[in-house]
């Protein structure tokens, strides 16, 4: 279809000699991190971690430094996947001809998405290495979790996207990474029961404006980090609660209403 034809160019354009470069720039800095958790004595409170648990601990920090990169790399991307061909008016030359205007946004879109996608997963692979050379054992929990994480990545393009059509392209992508720092609280249903007092677990009295913050915080924040938590839990194969299901349900709820919310912007901006 087009919109794959837009995506496969748009792909192929994020990769450039100088995010090639970039991209082996964090890939050599990640096999130095990760090849150091696989290879050292582990110590904590005298007790020295076993090889099947310094592997876990290996394979849970370079899950998480997989996604968090790929959503760097998701931010960085997004932030003119959907306003710079209306500025530079690629979108007129591709609109002229017979290719539909929700191709081409979903075309950029998904490009932004499989690249972010595919930077991640270039550092999974070579955590995967890592545990087949230094523990004999191939991490398949880990893609499991990386594709459950995906939804963390499309929530971030899909915030990145609709911001950028009406805020400047630098402040779409902080904002983006603002939000994905602000929805770790979000993920800790501890946290949230602290703050608005909830099974009693509260140890302070806050005001009631500082309850009711909280609960619109927790109830309203794009669970970004949540996601990437709740699949961070596959890695041990622990089975997800109701929290869990909703976490999910919840992050590709926003991704439809973000993508529906840009559609309708993108269609009221000239070309």
């Amino acid at each position: 279809m087009t919109f794959w034809l837009v995506a496969g160019e748009f792909f192929k354009r994020s990769f450039s000699p100088r995010m090639l470069v970039a991209l082996g720039v964090v890939g050599f800095l990640f096999l130095v991190v990760a090849g150091c958790l696989f290879g050292a004595r582990l110590y904590s409170g005298g007790r020295v971690y076993g090889a099947e648990e310094q592997a876990a601990l290996a394979l849970g920090a370079s899950y998480h430094i997989a996604v968090a990169w790929g959503i760097l790399f998701a931010v960085m991307l997004a932030m003119g996947a959907a306003s710079r061909p209306l500025e530079d008016g690629r979108a007129a030359f591709l609109l002229s001809k017979p290719v539909r205007r929700s191709h081409v946004l979903l075309g950029q879109l998904l490009g932004v998405f499989l690249a972010a996608l595919a930077a991640a997963a270039a550092l999974a692979l070579l955590a995967s290495a890592l545990s087949l050379v230094r523990a004999h054992v191939l991490p398949w929990t880990l893609w499991l979790g990386l594709a459950v994480a995906s939804l963390s990545l499309a929530l971030v393009v899909a915030l990145v996207a609709f911001f950028s059509l009406f805020l400047p392209r630098v402040v779409a992508g902080m904002l983006g990474i603002i939000f994905y720092v602000a929805s770790f609280p979000a993920a800790f249903s501890t946290v949230r029961d602290f703050m608005t007092g909830g099974h009693g677990a509260a140890a302070l009295e806050f005001p009631w404006y500082v309850r009711w913050g909280a609960e619109v915080y927790f109830a309203g924040v794009p669970p970004v980090a949540g996601v990437q938590l709740r699949a961070g839990e596959l890695l041990k194969l622990q089975r997800w609660d109701v929290d869990g299901w909703l976490t999910v349900a919840t992050a590709a709820a926003y991704v439809v209403l973000l993508f529906v919310a840009t559609w309708a912007l993108y269609n009221r901006r000239d070309v």
